[in-house]
């Protein structure tokens, strides 16, 4: 049976899939989970656990619609519902997800990202470029974040899978914060990546179905 790969959003650290609280909702006490969190996370539990099978996949998307019934707003099950339908090579449905999601919140880097990815994937290289050069362009403008290594890293690999021929000038910049970090462990493996960073590869690493 073919295998299921659970797939990652961010370019250098994983979304967490568990456990967010959902958009407008008030907290609820600690010893009841919100509905649309429960079904989120029973999906994300079942996909992880049955990966293999393409039923327990789809029962996992029956979850997240649940979970998105219970909260229109909640991005997470979203986010998750666009992975699980990658896994299920079903790429036109999770890039109208993927959209609903921008449609909701225009900022979300992570899912410009995305969608960047999928575009990718599909060969649509023109449509993947506009997706990377938006969140490029969020990431630049989040003065609150310049000081972090992962938004950094993140933004030398958008850099790159815009144009490869930034790879010198982006290995000088690494490096120089390397000098300041010499021990940040997201530095180093993006200065592993960069270097031998191939477009096609790495999106077919990343998204592996």
């Amino acid at each position: 049976m073919r295998r299921i790969y659970p797939y990652f959003i961010c370019l250098v650290v994983s979304v967490v899939l568990y456990h967010c609280q959902p958009t407008g909702r008030k907290t609820a006490p600690q010893d009841k989970e919100p509905p649309a969190i429960a079904y989120n996370n029973k999906a994300v539990n079942l996909f992880a656990k049955n990966t293999d099978t393409i039923d327990s996949v789809e029962k996992a998307l029956g979850y997240l619609d649940q979970a998105i019934a219970q909260d229109s707003n909640y991005l997470m099950a979203y986010t998750n519902k666009v992975n699980f339908l990658l896994a299920l090579h079903r790429y036109d449905e999770a890039l109208r997800i993927a959209h609903i999601i921008i449609d909701k919140k225009p900022d979300f880097t992570e899912t410009h990202t995305l969608l960047g990815m999928i575009y990718d994937k599909l060969n649509q290289d023109s449509l993947a470029d506009r997706q990377y050069q938006q969140a490029l362009t969020l990431y630049e403008q989040d003065e609150a974040n310049t000081v972090n290594t992962v938004y950094q890293a993140n933004q030398f690999v958008l850099r790159m899978l815009l144009d490869s021929t930034q790879k010198e000038q982006v290995l000088t910049e690494i490096d120089r914060m390397l000098e300041a970090h010499p021990t940040d462990q997201t530095l180093g493996f993006t200065k592993n990546l960069i270097e031998n960073f191939d477009r096609k590869v790495y999106i077919n690493e990343t998204i592996r179905y």
